[in-house]
């Protein structure tokens, strides 16, 4: 009979319905699913967390150990100063005018110095483990590390963990990247604060939080308080926002009145974030930089000018040829990113690039499309704005970390391949023969950079047959560390009482020349001259090379014997 109630049960107990069974049934299996996916998915965080702090770790202890093999390059003097200056303000030892006195330092912003002058009062005055050298340059490589972290961690969560590994693999393996977080106080510690303010920026808009906003425009504003390069970011982000979100943007504007409401709710929620960043920005980037303290915007204003309007003085061997800033032909920042680049990176950045821009058409993965606007953005606007350019690619640096992001999704991609073969066995083996090939080739690299070790900052890839090819044709050594060795060395063999001259200018050898040794100037009579090689420079050129620091094929300094 419909509704009895079996004997075996008590009769004060409901039997429950099929359809009530279905649903406690549902909710106990999503419940616990659910639990299964939150810590599948902390699992795999945590795995990723791992990796990165021990590839830090390596990073760490490899550029610390060799810290002291690098020597003072050309405006590193200044940064000192900067730096000092700078947190006297803030100690109330020191006064604004005195920047505003010292130098056109004062454009740039001295966060970074200051950071840089902490660590030397603490490594090298206060403890006495390193020398002034070495003790300016720690903060560089704690930069540098936070570069590898934030490439990887945007690797990560646009791409997953393959691309994370093989995007910081790529960034550790180029050499240039490897002598910058050793020697550079500017370029890398801006580079490294815009690759993380766009990798916050990139997760406060996919993830709609306010607090990312805020935070990202706080990175902004340290960023500006660097180098005003930190205005790359908001022009990146914004181009990328256009591309990847075309389609929200055009639902937003055909179905206005059925997305309001959901749209005053997103304002409500992480809406309001947006529009604290800016502030959030101006403010860091003003309390850090005491010389804009008398007149915020003015001076905000007359530095976007100054920059704006800068222009070098100075020469460049590019194509056998000496160039002023000015005449330098477009493509030179394209070929020098081409020559300085490791040829693996550029094959995977280039097959990156390829499958990268399928998610403009697809909006498959936004992140993807983040990777290539960033890289065109970087190298096209250099090129087409005509944005004076020297030294190499230190003044577009910021390309390197969307190279390696490109070269990170390619190698994911060949890995994808590989789930489709049906064998397992065989599967397994293309998985190994690759990751074989894969290390090979970073062991190659390797060794490069040990034989030119500490002279990373010059690398010149096979396609130009390396740093001793590329000293015919294009700037090979620019930055001054090369003066250490060469006048070590002469302090090995020079007589007491030895007349020296060092140029073009002594300011990076002077610090190593032994104490007997007289410094004096190139039309003081000196007994032996000691001079880079940049642009073709060649003083006494009759004389006597008694010394050549030659590294790869390139002579980067030479020793001569004057009299």
């Amino acid at each position: 009979m419909r509704g009895a109630i079996p004997p075996w049960r008590d009769r004060d107990e409901a039997i429950p319905s099929l359809g009530a069974l279905t649903r406690g049934w549902l909710r106990h299996f999503v419940f616990r699913n659910n639990k299964n996916i939150v810590k599948l998915h902390q699992n795999k965080n945590s795995v990723a967390v791992l990796i990165l702090v021990a590839i830090l770790a390596v990073f760490l202890i490899v550029s610390f150990s060799q810290i002291n093999d690098y020597g003072v390059t050309w405006d590193e003097d200044l940064h000192y100063k900067t730096g000092e200056m700078n947190i006297d303000v803030f100690a109330g030892n020191g006064s604004i005018e005195d920047i505003n006195n010292f130098s056109n330092l004062r454009y740039y912003g001295p966060f970074a110095d200051m950071i840089g002058h902490s660590f030397y009062e603490l490594f090298t005055q206060k403890l006495g483990w390193l020398d002034t050298v070495a003790g300016h340059h720690v903060h560089i490589i704690l930069f540098a590390a936070l570069m590898i972290g934030a490439v990887y961690w945007l690797a990560y969560k646009t791409h997953g963990q393959i691309a994370a590994i093989f995007a910081t693999l790529f960034l550790i393996f180029f050499p240039r990247f490897i002598g910058h977080s050793q020697v550079n106080m500017k370029d890398l510690p801006v580079t490294a604060m815009l690759t993380l303010g766009l990798l916050v920026l990139y997760l406060a808009v996919t993830k709609k939080k306010a607090w990312l906003f805020v935070l990202g425009g706080v990175i902004f504003g340290l960023n500006f308080s660097i180098k005003v390069n930190a205005v790359w970011v908001p022009i990146i982000l914004v181009t990328w926002f256009l591309f990847a979100y075309r389609d929200k943007i055009w639902q937003g504007l055909t179905r206005r009145r059925e997305l309001g409401w959901s749209a005053k709710h997103g304002f409500k929620s992480w809406g309001w974030g947006l529009l604290v960043a800016p502030f959030a920005a101006a403010a860091a980037a003003v309390a850090t930089w005491p010389w804009t303290w008398p007149s915020p915007i003015s001076r905000m204003l007359e530095v976007v000018q100054y920059l704006g309007s800068f222009q070098w003085e100075g020469k460049i061997w590019y194509q056998d040829l000496i160039f002023t800033v000015d005449e330098l032909p477009w493509h030179y920042a394209p070929v020098l990113l081409f020559y300085v680049t490791p040829i693996l990176l550029m094959v995977f950045a280039a097959l990156g690039l390829v499958l990268c821009l399928k998610s403009f058409i697809t909006l498959k993965n936004r992140g993807e499309i983040l990777y290539v606007v960033w890289f065109v953005l970087a190298l096209g606007l250099v090129i087409a704005l005509d944005i004076g350019l020297y030294d190499g690619i230190r003044h577009f640096f910021m390309v390197v970390p969307a190279m390696v992001l490109l070269g990170g999704v390619a190698v994911a991609w060949v890995y994808g391949l590989f789930k489709k073969i049906p064998a397992k066995s065989w599967r397994r083996f293309a998985y190994t023969v690759f990751t074989v090939v894969m290390v090979f080739f970073f062991g190659l690299i390797f060794r490069k950079m040990i034989q030119i070790h500490p002279y990373n900052l010059y690398y010149y890839n096979e396609v130009i047959g390396g740093m001793g090819g590329a000293y015919h044709y294009v700037e090979v050594g620019y930055w001054g560390q090369e003066f250490r060795e060469g006048v070590e060395w002469l302090n090995e063999h020079a007589e007491e009482g030895a007349r020296v001259a060092i140029l073009p200018t002594d300011k990076m050898g002077r610090r190593y020349l032994r104490d007997d040794l007289i410094l004096v100037k190139e039309t003081q009579d000196p007994d032996y001259a000691i001079h880079v090689t940049k642009t073709a420079f060649e003083p006494f050129k009759d004389k006597e090379v008694i010394y050549i620091v030659e590294v790869d094929g390139a002579p980067l300094l030479k020793v001569k014997r004057v009299k």
